[in-house]
C-alpha cells in the first residue's frame, strides 16, 4: 500500500510571451476548508528554472495528511528573480486521494 498521494499538474498562461530568465513555478496544495482561517499548505512543488524546464508539476502529501471531509485546492503562482509574474485566479478544487488519468490543468494569469 503506498502511503503517498501525487497529483501532477500543469500551469499554462494565455500571453504569447516567454517566461524570463530565472523564473520559478511554486505550486501548493492547500486544505481551504475554513473560510474564516487561512489556507493549510498540505503539499509544495517547487520549479526553479520554469522557463526551460517546464510548467509541469507533481505535489507529493502523506496519506496521513489528508483528511475526510476536507476541501483542497491547487494554487501556483510564477515569479521572475522572486518577483510575482503569474497566478490563477481562479479556484482549482482537487481530491487528493483521486486517480487523475492525465495532469491537472491550471490557468495562470500576469499580476
Amino acid at each position: 500500500m503506498n502511503n503517498l498521494y501525487i497529483i501532477s499538474g500543469i500551469a499554462h498562461y494565455l500571453e504569447k510571451i516567454s517566461l524570463a530568465p530565472d523564473s520559478t513555478l511554486h505550486a501548493f496544495l492547500e486544505d481551504i476548508s475554513f473560510a474564516d482561517a487561512p489556507a493549510e499548505i498540505i503539499a509544495t512543488c517547487i520549479v526553479e528554472n520554469a522557463e526551460t524546464a517546464g510548467l509541469d508539476f507533481e505535489l507529493h502529501m502523506p496519506v496521513s495528511a489528508i483528511i475526510e471531509g476536507r476541501t483542497y485546492a491547487i494554487r501556483v503562482r510564477i515569479e521572475t528573480a522572486g518577483e510575482l509574474r503569474f497566478i490563477n485566479k481562479t479556484s482549482h478544487p482537487v481530491d487528493p486521494r483521486a486517480n487523475y488519468l492525465k495532469p491537472i490543468e491550471v490557468l495562470v494569469a500576469s499580476v
